[in-house]
C-alpha cells in the first residue's frame, strides 16, 4: 500500500481542511514530520487510521476538534500487485447527539476504485468500507498499527527483554494463544468427541450381538422350503380356478336362456300391430309427396289477395300527397315576394350597427387608458411623498448608527485575551484531557487486573477441588484393585484345591477300571481253557485288591454292575470338577484384566499427581484351610455357583473408573492450561499497570507546574472563560462589522431614494399629457354616431336582432324551398310505387292460377281425389322418423332374439348345474387364493427379514471397523495430549518465529552498519551481537552505546514490521519511526541519522515524527505543522525542501 493524497478537517487541532500531498512528500524516500509538542504530527497517522479502519490506535473516542460539530477525512492510495489499482476511501464523523459529551459516530463512508476514467464504487457503508479496506490490505487496524508505526521504546525494551517476557510479547503480536490455551482446549474437546465416538460404537454394536452369519443362513433355508410350499399352493389354486370357470360359464349359459326366451315370445304378440303403424307410414308417405304443392296453392292464393289490397292503398296516398304539393306551391310564391322587399333595409341596419360598434369600443378603451393614466399619475404622486419622507429618516438614521459603531468599538477595545495566555491554557488543558483519558484507561486495566486476579484464584480452587477428586479416585482405585487381588489369590487356591481333588478322582477311576477289566477277565476264564493273558490253563486266586470286591459281592454279575456304578460316580464328579474348574479359570481371567485395567488407571492418575499421595493398600487376606476330598464332592453335586469374583458393594468397576477418570482427566489438563495462562496474563497486567501509575504521576506533576505558572487550579474552566471572552470580542467585532454594513447600506439606501424621487416625478409629467390626449380622440369620435344613437345605447345588442330579423327571413325560405322539393319526390315516388303496384297484382294472380292447376296434377298421381283434403293423412317428419325408427328397431329386435335362441338352444346341450354346486367350487377358488396370498405374505415377511438381516450384518460390520478407526485415533489423541502439555509447543512457535526476525535483522544491521555488526541467537534463545570490527567476537545486548542500541532495535522493528505484513495481501511502502530523537546526543543523532539515509534506497519510504531541530537539515523532505494560533483555525500543514 502505498499513500497519495490524505485529506482532513475537524480531527484533533486540524480545525480546516488540511490536504497532504505524499507522492510528493515520499518521493526522496526518507522524509520527516516536524513541530511542536501538541501540534498535530501524530493526528496525521491517526487520520489515515480512522480513514481505513474508522478508529484510532489508543482508542480514543471524542478526536473532533472542540470548537467544529463535525469532521471529515479523505485517503487516496495504490496497491500494486500484479498490477496497480488506485482507491480513494471516504469518511464523515460527527457527534451523536449534537453536543461534545456524546459518543462520535462515523455517520458516512465510501471506497472507490478510480484507477480508470469511471470510479468503480466497492462500498458504500462504514461497515462494509472496513470490512473491504482489510480484505485489500490483508491486516487488521491492530496489525496495521503495530507495521506502519513504531512508538517510542518499544522495540529497544524488545531487544532487552528476557525470554518468558520476550515470549509473551511475540504470542501477543503473532497471536500465538491459538497453540496454547486454545490448541489444548481443542484436544480435550476432541478428547472427549472420541470418547463419546466410541461410547455410541460400542452401544449400537450391543444392538446387533444377535446379528450373524448364521442366523441368516437359517432364514435363506426357511425360505427355500417356502418357496416349495408356494410352488404347490399355486398349482392347486389353478385347478380350483379353471374348475370354477367351467361351473361358471354354464351357470351364466342357464341365467341368459330364459330372458332370451321371454323376449322372443314378447316380439310375436307385438308384431300385429307393427304391420298396421307400416300401413300408416306408408299412406303418410304418400301425403307427403302431394303437400308441398297444395301448400304452394294456398301461398299464392294469400299473396294475390295481398297484391290487391296493396295496389287499393298505394292510389289512395298519391292523391293525398298531390293536394299537399299544391298547397306549399302557394306559400312558397307569397314568400318570395315579401323576400325581395325587406332584405336589403336589414343588411344597410347591420353595417351601421357594426360601425356604430367600433367607435364605442374605441371609445371605451380610450377611457380605460385615460382612466389607467390617471391613478398612476395619483400612486406616483404618493409614492413620491412617501420617498421623501423615507430620505430624512435614513439621515437620521445614520447618525443613530454612527454614535453605536462609536460605542462598540470603545467597548472591545480592552476584552481581548493575549495570544501566549490562551496558547498555554491550550496545551494545559490538551494534557489534562490526554491525563483524564489515561486515568480512565488505568482504571479500566486495573479493573481488569482485578478480574483476572479473581479468575486466576478461581482456576486455581477448581484446579485443587478435581485434584482432590482425583486423590479421591486414586483412593477408591486402590481399594478396588486390593478387592480384586484379593479375588484372585482365593481363585488360585480354589483351583489348586481342585486339581489336587481332580489327581485323587482320576487315580481311583483307573484303579476302578483296573479291577473292573480283571472281574470281566475272570468271569471269562474256564477249567482247562487258556487264559487269553498269559496262556495258562491253571488258574490261580484274584488279585488282592480284587478278592475284597469279589467278596462282597460273589456272584459275578454283581460285582461288575457294582464296578460299573462306582466309576460311573467318579467320571460324573471328574466332569463336575472340569466346570468347576472352566468357571474358575473365567474368573480368573476375568479379575486379572480387570486388575490391569485399574493398574493403568491408577498409573494415568499418578502421572497426574506426581506427588506422593497417602496409600495404604489393603493387602488380600490368606485364605483358610483347604477344602477337603469330601468337601468339594458335596459342593460339586450341587446346583448353585460358587461365590468367587464378587465385587464389593463399594467397589468401583474399572469402567467407572475409566469413565471418572476420563472426566476428570480432561477438567484437570484443561484448568491447569487456564491456570497457567492466567497467570501469565495476570503478571503481565500487573507490570503494564504498574507502569502506567509511573507514567500517570509524571504527567500529573507536569500538570501541576503548568497550573503554577498560569496561576490556575482548573486549566479547563480557565480556557473556557478566556473562550468566553474572545467569543464575547468575536461578538463585538462581528456587531460592529454589522454595524458598518448598516451604516453603509443606508448610505446606498438614502442615494437610491434619492434617485427614484426624480424618476417619479418625470413619470407624474408624462402622465398628465397622456390624458389630455385621450380626452381629445374621445370627443371627436362622439360626433360620428348615427342619427338618434349614442355611446350609451348597446349596438351589440341591436347588431344580434337586425341579424336575427335577416336569418328568420332566410330560413323560412329555405324551409319552403326544402319542403317543396321533398314533397314533389315523394309524389313522384308514389307514382312509381302506384305502377309497381299494379304489376305486382296481375303477377300474382296468374301464379295462383298456374299452382291450382299443378296441385290437381299431383292429387291424381299420388292416388286421390282432385278435391280431397290430405291434411289428416298427413304426418310430420319427426311422427314419420319415429315411427320408421320403431319398425326397424322391432325388426332387428325380433331376428336377433330369434338368431340368440337358436344360438343358445344349441349351446346349452341340455346340461345343468345347481346353485350350491357353484358356490362351493367358487368357495374352493377362493380358499385356495387365501392360501397362495398367505404364503406370499410370509415369504413377503421373511425376505424383509432376511434383507434386515443382511442390512444389519452390514451395518455391525461398519461399526466394527469404525469402532477400530477410532480406537486408533483416541490413541493418536493421546499422544498429541502429552505432547501439547504446557507451554512447550508455543516456546518452540516462539523460538522459529524469533530466529526468523533474528536473521532479516541481521541483514538490515548488517546494511546500515556497513558490515560491522551482525544479530544471532545464542543457545538459551537471547540477542547478542557479532561484533565485526573486533574479530566478530559475540557480545551482550546491555554492552552496546545507545547509538548502537538504537540501530540494533530499529533493525528489529523493521524486521518484525516486515514479518507482521506477511500476514497481509498488500506491501505496506510507509514506515514512520517515533523513536524519542530528543534524547540523542549529536554523535548519537549522527549515527541514527547516517543509518536511515542507508536505508532510503529500498522499496519502502520512511518517516521521522519529531520536534528536534537539528534532524530538519538532515531530512530532504519536510513536513511542518504549526499549531493553531489565537484566531483558532487550528494546525496547518506546509511542504519544505532541503
Amino acid at each position: 500500500m502505498r499513500p497519495l493524497k490524505l485529506t482532513l478537517r475537524g480531527i484533533n487541532s486540524y480545525r480546516k481542511e488540511q490536504t497532504i500531498d505524499f507522492e510528493a512528500l515520499t518521493s526522496a524516500g526518507l522524509f520527516g514530520i516536524f513541530g511542536p509538542t501538541g501540534s498535530g504530527k501524530s493526528s496525521i497517522l491517526d487520520a489515515i487510521t480512522l480513514a481505513l479502519y474508522a478508529r484510532l490506535p489508543r482508542s480514543t473516542k471524542n478526536f473532533i476538534n472542540i470548537n467544529e460539530e463535525t469532521a471529515a477525512v479523505s485517503f487516496l492510495f495504490s496497491i500494486t500487485t500484479t498490477e496497480t489499482h488506485q482507491y480513494q476511501v471516504e469518511r464523515s464523523f460527527r457527534y451523536h447527539k449534537g453536543n461534545h459529551s456524546s459518543t462520535v459516530r462515523n455517520t458516512g463512508a465510501s471506497l472507490a476504485d478510480v484507477t480508470g476514467e469511471k470510479p468503480l464504487i466497492l462500498a458504500d457503508r462504514p461497515t462494509e468500507v472496513t470490512q473491504e479496506c482489510i480484505r485489500l490490505l490483508g491486516l487488521t487496524s491492530e496489525d496495521f498499527m503495530r507495521t506502519v508505526v513504531l512508538p517510542q521504546g518499544q522495540f529497544s525494551e524488545f531487544l532487552k527483554l528476557k525470554n518468558a517476557e520476550r515470549r509473551s510479547m511475540l504470542q501477543r503480536i503473532f497471536h500465538l494463544e491459538q497453540y496454547g490455551l486454545e490448541l489444548t482446549q481443542k484436544i480435550s474437546s476432541a478428547k472427549q468427541k472420541q470418547e463419546l465416538l466410541l461410547s455410541n460404537l460400542e452401544g449400537q454394536l450391543q444392538g446387533y450381538e444377535n446379528v450373524s452369519g448364521d442366523s441368516l443362513n437359517k432364514m435363506c433355508q426357511s425360505h427355500a422350503l417356502l418357496r416349495e410350499e408356494l410352488k404347490k399352493t399355486a398349482e392347486k389354486k389353478e385347478a380350483a380356478r379353471q374348475a370354477f370357470q367351467e361351473a361358471d360359464a354354464i351357470r351364466s349359459l342357464l341365467l341368459e336362456y330364459e330372458p332370451v326366451r321371454k323376449k322372443y315370445e314378447d316380439c310375436l304378440r307385438r308384431q300385429p300391430a307393427m304391420e298396421e303403424k307400416e300401413k300408416q307410414l306408408a299412406l303418410g308417405k304418400r301425403a307427403a309427396q302431394v303437400r308441398p304443392f297444395a301448400l304452394q296453392a294456398e301461398k299464392s292464393a294469400r299473396e294475390a289477395k295481398q297484391a290487391e289490397q296493396a295496389f287499393a292503398d298505394i292510389q289512395k296516398q298519391l292523391k293525398e300527397q298531390l293536394a299537399i304539393c299544391e298547397n306549399i306551391q302557394k306559400e312558397k310564391e307569397a314568400l318570395s315576394e315579401k323576400y325581395s322587399v325587406l332584405l336589403p333595409g336589414l343588411i344597410q341596419k347591420e353595417q351601421d350597427f357594426r360601425n356604430a360598434m367600433e367607435r364605442s369600443r374605441s371609445i371605451k378603451n380610450w377611457n380605460t387608458s385615460l382612466k389607467e393614466t390617471e391613478r398612476r399619475r395619483q400612486e406616483n404622486q404618493q409614492k413620491l411623498t412617501v420617498l421623501q419622507q423615507k430620505e430624512v429618516d435614513g439621515r437620521q438614521r445614520e447618525e443613530q448608527l454612527q454614535k453605536e459603531l462609536a460605542e462598540k468599538e470603545k467597548a472591545a477595545a480592552g476584552i481581548r485575551p493575549s495570544r501566549e495566555e490562551l496558547h498555554g491554557l491550550e496545551e494545559g488543558h490538551l494534557l489534562e484531557e490526554t491525563y483524564r483519558e489515561k486515568r480512565g484507561h488505568y482504571e479500566e486495566n486495573k479493573k481488569e487486573e482485578q478480574t483476572q486476579k479473581q479468575r486466576l484464584e478461581n482456576e486455581l480452587a477448581s484446579l485443587s477441588s478435581l485434584k482432590e477428586q482425583l486423590r479421591s479416585l486414586q483412593s477408591a482405585a486402590r481399594h478396588s484393585l486390593a478387592h480384586h487381588e484379593n479375588d484372585l489369590s482365593r481363585i488360585c487356591t480354589h483351583l489348586r484345591q481342585l486339581s489336587e481333588t481332580r489327581g485323587a478322582f482320576e487315580k481311583e477311576l483307573e484303579e476302578l477300571q483296573e479291577q473292573h477289566m480283571a472281574l470281566i477277565l475272570r468271569s471269562h476264564l474256564r477249567d482247562k481253557a487258556p487264559c487269553p493273558v498269559c496262556g495258562q490253563i491253571h488258574h490261580a486266586d484274584a488279585a488282592p485288591e480284587a478278592v475284597s470286591l469279589h467278596d462282597s459281592f460273589p456272584d459275578s454279575s454283581d460285582a461288575d454292575t457294582a464296578a460299573l456304578t462306582n466309576i460311573q460316580k467318579l467320571q460324573e464328579q471328574l466332569r463336575t470338577l472340569a466346570d468347576r474348574e472352566k468357571e474358575l479359570d473365567s474368573g480368573k481371567r476375568t479379575s486379572e484384566e480387570q486388575i490391569s485395567a485399574i493398574s493403568a488407571h491408577l498409573k494415568t492418575i499418578t502421572d497426574l499427581l506426581p506427588e506422593p499421595a497417602g496409600r495404604s493398600e489393603a493387602r488380600p487376606s490368606e485364605p483358610s484351610a483347604p477344602f477337603s476330598t469330601a468337601e468339594i464332592s458335596e459342593t460339586s453335586s450341587l446346583s448353585g455357583r460358587p461365590d468367587i469374583a464378587v465385587s464389593a458393594p463399594d467397589a468401583l468397576r474399572p469402567e467407572d473408573i475409566r469413565r471418572q477418570l476420563q472426566e476428570l482427566s480432561s477438567s484437570f489438563h484443561a484448568s491447569q492450561a487456564r491456570a497457567s495462562q492466567y497467570e501469565e496474563q495476570y503478571s503481565r497486567l500487573r507490570k503494564q499497570n504498574q507502569e502506567q501509575y509511573r507514567k500517570l504521576q509524571q504527567e500529573g506533576n507536569e500538570i501541576l507546574a503548568l497550573r503554577r505558572q498560569w496561576n490556575t487550579e482548573n486549566f479547563t474552566e480557565a480556557l473556557a472563560g478566556k473562550r468566553e471572552a474572545e467569543k464575547k470580542y468575536d461578538a463585538l467585532q462581528e456587531e460592529i462589522l454589522l454595524l458598518r454594513q448598516q451604516l453603509e447600506e443606508g448610505r446606498n439606501n438614502r442615494e437610491a431614494l434619492t434617485r427614484e424621487c426624480l424618476s417619479l416625478s418625470g413619470e407624474i409629467a408624462t402622465a398628465r399629457s397622456e390624458a389630455l390626449h385621450y380626452a381629445a380622440l374621445i370627443k371627436e369620435e362622439e360626433q360620428k354616431f348615427p342619427e338618434g344613437y349614442s355611446v350609451s345605447d348597446d349596438f351589440s345588442a341591436l347588431l344580434e336582432h337586425t341579424e336575427e330579423q335577416r336569418k328568420q327571413l332566410e330560413e323560412k325560405k329555405e324551409t319552403l324551398d326544402r319542403q317543396y322539393q321533398e314533397e314533389t319526390g315523394l309524389l313522384q315516388s308514389r307514382k312509381e310505387e302506384a305502377s309497381a303496384a299494379e304489376n305486382q297484382r296481375q303477377l300474382c294472380r296468374k301464379n295462383q292460377e298456374q299452382d291450382e292447376e299443378m296441385l290437381k296434377k299431383q292429387l291424381d298421381l299420388a292416388g286421390f281425389a282432385p278435391d280431397a283434403d290430405i291434411k289428416e293423412a298427413c304426418l310430420s317428419e319427426e311422427t314419420l322418423a319415429a315411427m320408421e325408427e320403431e319398425l326397424h328397431e322391432f325388426q332387428e329386435t325380433f331376428s336377433g332374439t330369434k338368431e340368440r335362441l337358436s344360438y343358445l338352444e344349441e349351446k346349452r346341450q341340455n346340461q345343468n348345474i345347481s346353485e350350491e354346486e357353484w358356490a362351493e367350487k367358487k368357495e374352493s377358488a377362493r380358499q385356495a387364493d387365501l392360501a397362495l396370498e398367505q404364503q406370499q405374505k410370509e415369504e413377503a415377511v421373511l425376505l424383509s427379514e432376511i434383507k434386515s438381516c443382511e442390512e444389519k450384518l452390514s451395518r455391525k460390520q461398519d461399526l466394527l471397523s469404525q469402532h477400530k478407526e477410532a480406537l486408533h485415533r483416541r490413541g493418536l489423541i493421546r499422544q498429541l495430549e502429552q505432547l501439547f502439555k504446557g507451554n512447550a509447543f508455543i516456546e518452540y512457535v516462539s523460538e522459529s518465529r524469533l530466529r526468523y526476525i533474528a536473521s532479516e535483522a541481521s541483514v538490515i544491521l548488517s546494511s546500515i552498519s556497513n558490515g560491522n555488526y551482525e544479530l544471532e541467537i545464542n543457545e538459551n534463545a537471547e540477542f547478542v551481537i557479532r561484533d565485526n570490527k573486533n574479530g566478530g567476537i559475540l557480545r551482550p545486548c546491555d554492552t552496546l552505546s545507545g547509538g548502537e542500541t538504537f540501530i540494533t532495535s530499529l533493525s528489529l522493528a523493521l524486521a518484525l514490521s516486515s514479518v507482521i505484513q506477511l500476514n497481509g495481501t498488500a506491501p505496506l511502502e510507509l514506515f514512520f519511526l517515533d523513536e524519542g530523537f530528543g534524547n540523542l546526543d549529536d554523535e548519537l543523532l549522527d549515527v541514527v541519522m547516517t543509518s536511515l539515509e542507508r536505508l532510503q534506497s529500498t522499496r519502502r519510504s520512511i518517516g521521522i515524527i519529531t520536534h528536534v531541530e537539528a534532524i530538519q537539515a538532515r531530512v530532504p523532505v519536510k513536513l511542518i505543522v504549526t499549531p493553531s494560533d489565537v484566531s483558532q483555525n487550528g494546525s496547518t500543514i506546509r511542504m519544505e525542501y532541503s
